[in-house]
């Protein structure tokens, strides 16, 4: 684990500075770790239950590395990440996790009721590619 990480309850990780501005809106590492605790929450229990093997880890922002990896011109654009082996494609569970990147899910909000919403739609798009979706099976469902 990188020494600037700290793991927080919920398998959630946050990098970096304690607060993040939404425009004039400040919200706490907290606050975010508590809107991804709830948007897990609210998965269908019969989805929900994966979350056992795919732990969410959050970050501010993907890396340079990350971002050539996936031929991004930058990453701020990228929300989410699933990393890993798609269910359908394992017999067993194996190492696998999403990430969110906090900084440009903030970017990509303008209030509270909007972030909320974001956070909700990216796990569970994200979770969606553990269950083995392509991005434009995800896109048709508006996942």
């Amino acid at each position: 684990m990188h020494p600037s990480r700290r793991r927080h309850g919920f398998s959630i990780i946050f990098l970096f500075g304690r607060y993040a501005t939404i425009f004039c809106v400040k919200i706490s590492n907290e606050e975010f770790d508590r809107y991804v605790r709830q948007a897990i929450e609210t998965v269908d229990p019969e989805f929900r239950c994966h979350f056992d093997h795919v732990p969410v880890i959050v970050e501010d922002l993907p890396d340079d590395d990350l971002s050539r990896k996936l031929h991004l011109d930058d990453g701020r654009s990228l929300l989410g990440l699933f990393q890993g082996v798609p269910l359908h494609k394992t017999s067993h569970p194996a190492p696998s996790q999403i990430t969110l990147y906090r900084r440009n899910i903030l970017a990509y909000c303008h209030n509270h009721n909007q972030l909320i919403r974001q956070i909700r739609k990216t796990v569970i798009h994200e979770l969606g590619h553990y269950l083995g979706f392509s991005e434009r099976q995800l896109r048709q469902h508006k996942c």
